[in-house]
């Protein structure tokens, strides 16, 4: 199976890369969510990293399967295998790959978008300063109902998009799912969409113990 698309997916430099995003392409960060915390991404891109459900994510929040994507992936990826889980979701013009990855972003002194995250034991030192309105809760409305965060409010990832007027870009919000990849997603969909003040809870509801 993987031979079926050996040929299918190509380095792009990160000038060519800049160039094609002036022009409204959509990049894909593939990678781990440590990698995201610790070097940030490319404004505008996506986050659907690899140790998650990439298939059904990006199935449900990229709309148009034809539109021309470029992904940014760790190094000693298969990027056969990849190009062939973004094939089962219904992705036909993966283009390439940032050769080099973020580092050759980095090296040419692009912008990066950056992700700021809070421990769960600072969360609590901190929570009386805290707006609970601000914790926004991307879990699944039955995971909410479960166990939440006083106050907090539920918005599902699979719903953000079609609720981003419930965002204002001067304010910022605490983002927190089941284990921190959710989270994630949701946060590089509000920066796409101009809202940058984000706090990722790390590791999510989960990591409260």
């Amino acid at each position: 199976m993987k031979n079926l698309f050996s040929n299918s997916l190509n380095p792009i430099s990160a000038i060519d890369l800049k160039l094609k995003i002036d022009q409204k392409v959509l990049i894909i960060d593939t990678r781990f969510t440590s990698s995201i915390f610790t070097t940030g991404s490319i404004p505008s891109s996506i986050f659907i990293g690899i140790q998650g459900n990439i298939e059904a994510w990006s199935h449900v929040l990229i709309q148009d399967k034809s539109e021309e994507i470029y992904l940014i992936t760790e190094d000693n990826i298969d990027l056969n295998e990849l190009t062939y889980r973004f094939n089962r979701a219904g992705f036909k013009n993966i283009k390439g790959y940032l050769e080099g990855g973020i580092e050759a972003w980095i090296k040419e002194k692009f912008q990066i978008e950056t992700y700021n995250f809070i421990y769960p034991t600072n969360f609590i030192q901190e929570v009386d300063n805290i707006d609970f309105q601000s914790i926004i809760d991307v879990r699944s409305e039955r995971e909410f109902q479960h166990q939440h965060i006083n106050g907090s409010k539920n918005i599902p990832l699979e719903s953000l998009l079609s609720n981003l007027h419930e965002f204002d870009a001067d304010n910022q919000y605490y983002i927190i799912c089941q284990g921190g990849y959710r989270s994630i997603i949701a946060a590089s969909i509000l920066k796409k969409n101009s809202i940058h003040q984000t706090i990722d809870v790390y590791g999510g509801i989960k990591n409260f113990s």
